[in-house]
C-alpha cells in the first residue's frame, strides 16, 4: 500500500520561499478533513504508478524532472476574486491542476458582460489575502504577488484548502482608452492622490487633506488622479460640450427650448439628442440658485428633493441644470458639479468654464467624497441607491416611491421639498414639435393619449385593470411648489376605476373621507364617489344658494343619465346631454365641482369660455341662469360660503366678466358621507326628497 504523499510539506517549503521574496508572511497550513471536495486525475507523464484505497483519493507519481516530486492529486479551489475599483467580491471554482490562464478565462465569463471589452489573456492577476470586507481595495496598503506566467499552475501558488472570508485574487483589467493615463486612486488614498498631484504642500495640513485651500486648476489637477477622463463619445461628455456650444453662442438661457447635443448625440437621462425645456425648469433653477447660500447655517439649508408623478422630468431637470450651471458659469471660478447617476454608484464630475480648463470625470462616489465635503461643490442625485449627503449643494431627484420606501433617511436630513407639475397638453405639443425624436408622434394621437392617460410620459395599461404607482392619480402642485394635491390623471382613468367598482365596496372606500388619512388623498376620494352617484342616477340632494339669505331646494337627478367625455371647450357647444369632464357635470344650465375644502375659488376664464360655448354660443341670449353647484361633504355644507373668482395668476379678480356676473349663480350640493358610509343613501330620503314647503324648491337637472 502506497503511503499518504506528502505534498503539503514540500508546497509550504516553496511557497514559503516565494513570500519571504516578496515580503508576504506564510500561511498556516491546515489540512483538509472535507469529503465533497472534488478531485481527479492530472495528467502526467508517470514512470510509474501506484495506488491506495485511502481516503478514495488516486495517486500517480510524476516524473523525476518536475520541479518537485509532487503528486497528480487534482483538487477543486473556490477562489474568491475582486476586480479593481469594485467593493464585491465573486468567487470561481477551478481545479488546482489548471493554469493561470485558465483562471482567466474563468474569471471573465463570470463577471460577463462587466470584462467582455476585454480578452482574457489582458487581465491581470494578483495572488492576495485581504479580509473581504465589501470595501474598495487600496493596492498600497495590500501585499501582491502577481500570479504569472500563463502557463504556470494554480497548485504552485495555492494551497488545496483557501482561508475562508478572505479575497485570494485581484483582478486588473487594462487601462481603457480616453482615459488618463495617470495612476488611478480612490478615496481611501486621497493622501497619495494629492501627493501624486504636486500639491501635498497646500492641500495637506498635519498630514490631513484639506481641498478647501485649493484653487479651480489644483482641484482640477487632483482629479486627474481620482478620476478617469470621460472620452469625447460619451453620452455624458455631451452635456459639457452643449454648455460650451451655448456659452461661446452668447445665447439667452430664459429664451431657449430647448437644448440639442452636438452631432445629434443622444443626452442622458432622455435619450434623445434635444432636451426640452419645461416651463418651469428655469424658474427652479433660478430659485436653487439664489437659494442656497456658501457656506450654509445648517446641513440642510442646502439640500432640496424635486419629486412629484413619475415620467415629468425631474431626472431631467438635473441634465437642465447641469447644461446651464456650467454654460453660465465663471472662467475664473467654474463650478465642480458631481452628477451622481440613478440606481448606481457611479457618477460624473464636471469642472471648468471655458474649453482651455474643462474637463469631465468619472469613477465611483466614493472617489470624489472629498470634493462632497466642499460647500462650493454641487452634488445632484438622480435616484441614486446611495446617495451621500454632507455640506456640499445637493439637488436630489426622487419619485414619491422611492422617497417613502429607499430614503427615509433623506427625508430627515433634506425636509425642502418641490413638487414639480406634470405636464399640460400645450406643453407636450410644444414639446413634440421641438424635440426630433417625438416628431414621430402625430397631434390627433397625441391628444388622445393625454385624455387617456393625463399628462406623463410613463403609463401603462393592463388588459384588465389599470396599473397604480402614479399612472392613476397625479400630484399637483399648490403655488410655492411646497405641498400639491391628488388628482385623477385622466377622465378616462377615472371612469375606468367607477366602472371596476361594485357598489359593496363603497362603504369601504369612504371610510378615508369621513374620518382619517390626508386631505390630499381624500379629495380624489369624494371625487370618485360623486361621479359614481351621478352617473348612477335616482337620487335627491339637498342644495342651497350661495346667495345670502336663500331658500335651500332639492336638485333631482335621474338615473341612467348619457355620458360623454370632453376634451376641448369647442365640444361644450350645443350640449343637450350630460356630459362629464374631470371636474364638471355638464348640462345646458348646470355644472358641478366637487371639492372638499371650504376655500375653492373658481378660475374666471375656463368658466367665461364654457358658458360662451354651451348651446351654440347662445347663453347670452338666454335667461336662465347657469348653476354652479360645489358638491361637498356634509360636514362642510352647512358652513359653505360664495367663492371668489380668480385670474390665470390666482389673484382674487377685480374684473369679473359680464357673462358670468349675468349668468352664473352659484349653490352648494350635500353629499351625505355618514348615512352613505352605512349602506344608506347619499342624499335625502324619499320622504324629505318630497317635501315641498315654503322653504324648498325642487328642481332637475337639465331644467
Amino acid at each position: 500500500m502506497a503511503k499518504e504523499p506528502k505534498r503539503k510539506t514540500q508546497d509550504r517549503s516553496q511557497d514559503n520561499t516565494a513570500e519571504k521574496r516578496t515580503g508576504m508572511a506564510p500561511k498556516p497550513y491546515t489540512q483538509s478533513t472535507q469529503t465533497s471536495t472534488s478531485r481527479t486525475l492530472r495528467p502526467t507523464t508517470a514512470k510509474k504508478a501506484s495506488s491506495s484505497k485511502a481516503k478514495g483519493v488516486i495517486q500517480i507519481e510524476q516524473a523525476s524532472t518536475s520541479k518537485s516530486n509532487r503528486f497528480a492529486t487534482a483538487t477543486k479551489l473556490k477562489i474568491f476574486c475582486i476586480v479593481k475599483n469594485e467593493s464585491t467580491s465573486f468567487s470561481v471554482d477551478i481545479l488546482d491542476s489548471e493554469t493561470v490562464d485558465d483562471l482567466k478565462k474563468a474569471i471573465k465569463e463570470a463577471k460577463k458582460p462587466k470584462l467582455d471589452k476585454f480578452g482574457a489573456d489582458e487581465l491581470t492577476l494578483y495572488k492576495v489575502s485581504i479580509p473581504d470586507e465589501e470595501n474598495i481595495v487600496v493596492e498600497s496598503n495590500i501585499e501582491m504577488v502577481r500570479l504569472a506566467p500563463p502557463s504556470m499552475k494554480l497548485w504552485e501558488k495555492f494551497d488545496s484548502v483557501l482561508p475562508g472570508g478572505t479575497i485570494h485574487v485581484y483582478v486588473k483589467p487594462p487601462q481603457q482608452g480616453g482615459h488618463s493615463k495617470k495612476p488611478y486612486f480612490n478615496k481611501d488614498d486621497l493622501k497619495s492622490a494629492i501627493i501624486a498631484a504636486g500639491i501635498a504642500d497646500k492641500a495637506l495640513v498635519d498630514g490631513n487633506p484639506d481641498l478647501s485651500r485649493l484653487d479651480a486648476n489644483e482641484k482640477t489637477r487632483l482629479l486627474e488622479f481620482l478620476g478617469r477622463r470621460v472620452p469625447l463619445g460619451d453620452s455624458y461628455r455631451s452635456l459639457l460640450d452643449i454648455a460650451l456650444s451655448l456659452k461661446k453662442a452668447g445665447h439667452k438661457m430664459d429664451d431657449l427650448k430647448k437644448f440639442s447635443a452636438p452631432n445629434k448625440k443622444f443626452l442622458p437621462v432622455v435619450g434623445t439628442p434635444d432636451l426640452y425645456i419645461r416651463r418651469e425648469y428655469p424658474s427652479l433653477y433660478k430659485t436653487i440658485i439664489s437659494q442656497f447660500k456658501v457656506p450654509p447655517t445648517s446641513l440642510s439649508q442646502n439640500r432640496l428633493v424635486v419629486t412629484g408623478t413619475p415620467g415629468i422630468g425631474k431626472s431631467a431637470f438635473l441634465v437642465y441644470f447641469t447644461i446651464r450651471l456650467l454654460a453660465e458659469s465663471d472662467d475664473i471660478d467654474p463650478p465642480f458639479i458631481i452628477f451622481h447617476t440613478k440606481r448606481n454608484s457611479k457618477c460624473f464630475i464636471y469642472t471648468g468654464g471655458s474649453p482651455q480648463h474643462s474637463a469631465v470625470y468619472s469613477g465611483a462616489i466614493e472617489d470624489f467624497e472629498g470634493f462632497i465635503s466642499l460647500p462650493k461643490t454641487w452634488c445632484l442625485v438622480d435616484s441614486s441607491p446611495d446617495p451621500v449627503l454632507n455640506v456640499a449643494r445637493t439637488v436630489i431627484s426622487a419619485s414619491p416611491k422611492t422617497l417613502t420606501e429607499q430614503y427615509k433617511e433623506v427625508e430627515k436630513e433634506s425636509p425642502d421639498r418641490y413638487h414639480m407639475a406634470p405636464w399640460e397638453l400645450d406643453e407636450l405639443e410644444e414639446c413634440r414639435t421641438s424635440v426630433r425624436n417625438f416628431k414621430v408622434v402625430t397631434k390627433d394621437f397625441m391628444k388622445r393619449l393625454y385624455a387617456k392617460m393625463g399628462g406623463t410620459k410613463c403609463f401603462a395599461q393592463g388588459k384588465n385593470t389599470l396599473e397604480f404607482s402614479g399612472r392613476i392619480l397625479h400630484r399637483w402642485p399648490l403655488d410655492n411648489h411646497q405641498k400639491y394635491y391628488l388628482k385623477w390623471a385622466s377622465p378616462h382613468v377615472q371612469a375606468e376605476i367607477i366602472t371596476q367598482l361594485e357598489d359593496k365596496l363603497w362603504s369601504g372606500i369612504l371610510k378615508d373621507p369621513i374620518a382619517g388619512g390626508k386631505d390630499i388623498a381624500k379629495g380624489p376620494l369624494f371625487g370618485l364617489y360623486v361621479h359614481h352617484i351621478f352617473r348612477k342616477g335616482s337620487v335627491s340632494f339637498e342644495t342651497k344658494s350661495l346667495t345670502p339669505n336663500s331658500k335651500t331646494g332639492v336638485l333631482y337627478i335621474p338615473a341612467n343619465l348619457s355620458v360623454t367625455s370632453i376634451r376641448t371647450v369647442d365640444e361644450f357647444s350645443g350640449l343637450s346631454s350630460c356630459p362629464k369632464s374631470q371636474r364638471r357635470l355638464f348640462v345646458p344650465n348646470n355644472l358641478s365641482q366637487v371639492t372638499i375644502s371650504s376655500d375653492h375659488p373658481i378660475k374666471q376664464t375656463p368658466l367665461k369660455n364654457i358658458i360662451e360655448k354651451i348651446n351654440g354660443g347662445q347663453r347670452k341670449k338666454s335667461s336662465k341662469p347657469v348653476k354652479h353647484y360645489f358638491v361637498v361633504p356634509n360636514k362642510i355644507y352647512a358652513g359653505f360660503k360664495a367663492q371668489d373668482y380668480i385670474t390665470d395668476n390666482n389673484t382674487i379678480s377685480k374684473a369679473i366678466p359680464q357673462i358670468i356676473k349675468t349668468h352664473v349663480k352659484q349653490y352648494a350640493l350635500k353629499i351625505d358621507l355618514d348615512t352613505a358610509h352605512t349602506g344608506g343613501s347619499p342624499g335625502l330620503s324619499n320622504r324629505a326628497a318630497s317635501r315641498s314647503g315654503s322653504n324648498r324648491t325642487r328642481q332637475r337637472t337639465g331644467s
